[in-house]
């Protein structure tokens, strides 16, 4: 994939998106659309994981960020000084099937009948996962939504409440915390 194969669309501030020509992109593609992207605008990086998986940059200024896909689409949110989390979701009908397996029964009742907050919900508990680098065990267990909707979230957590935006992209939900 050669970087004219994609595009890159600046959504707010610290986020960005990245759109691919090709459909899917392999985890080859998604690599290099991410490491273009970041080597033309961040100096002296290195792209690093932590144990758990989770992405940042080192470098002379240390930066956090997020990174998520989904079938064409990179999504990369950038922290400045704090840990942030984000998560693209394509819109999924299949969805239903999996909501006992990231929702609480309280949580799948109110949604059970909404596919597009079935989804904004996977996004949002997702987006929170990363945000913690993965030291929250469940997404069911350990993660309970307070407030949904389709521009924002509110998810209670061991580690306190967290608040997140939530964006519609074409065919996409993308979630991202904000605190």
């Amino acid at each position: 994939m050669e970087s004219e194969d994609f595009k890159t669309n600046r959504l707010l501030p610290n986020l960005w998106i990245i759109e691919s020509e090709v459909i899917p992109m392999t985890k080859k593609d998604r690599r290099h659309a991410v490491t273009h992207f970041l080597a033309s605008r961040v100096d002296s990086l290195f792209l690093e994981h932590t144990k758990n998986g989770a992405p940042f940059l080192r470098g002379t200024n240390q930066r956090e960020l997020s990174i998520s896909y989904a079938q064409k689409y990179c999504v990369v949110y950038f922290g400045d000084g704090v840990r942030v989390g984000v998560d693209i979701q394509e819109r999924e009908p299949r969805l239903e099937k999996a909501l006992t397996i990231f929702l609480t029964k309280d949580e799948v009742k109110l949604l059970l009948n909404d596919p597009y907050l079935q989804t904004v919900a996977w996004c949002v508990k997702e987006a929170v996962f990363k945000r913690f680098g993965g030291s929250i065990h469940s997404l069911k267990e350990n993660l309970t939504i307070i407030e949904l909707s389709t521009t924002h979230a509110l998810v209670h957590t061991e580690f306190g409440n967290v608040s997140l935006k939530v964006i519609e992209y074409t065919n996409c939900v993308i979630a991202l915390t904000i605190d």
